[in-house]
């Protein structure tokens, strides 16, 4: 039951886990342009 349990789990988060890192990207991203803005 652990196992099963652990792997449903795990499949559950992976997803999570990229959409984490998409949405970081694209905000490092906007803040990229925002610095170039301002600076000049």
């Amino acid at each position: 039951m652990k196992n099963i349990g652990g792997r449903l789990y795990a499949d559950m988060a992976m997803p999570a886990l990229s959409k984490v890192v998409k949405s970081y990207w694209d905000i490092d991203d906007l803040r990229r342009t925002l610095l170039t803005r301002l600076k000049a």
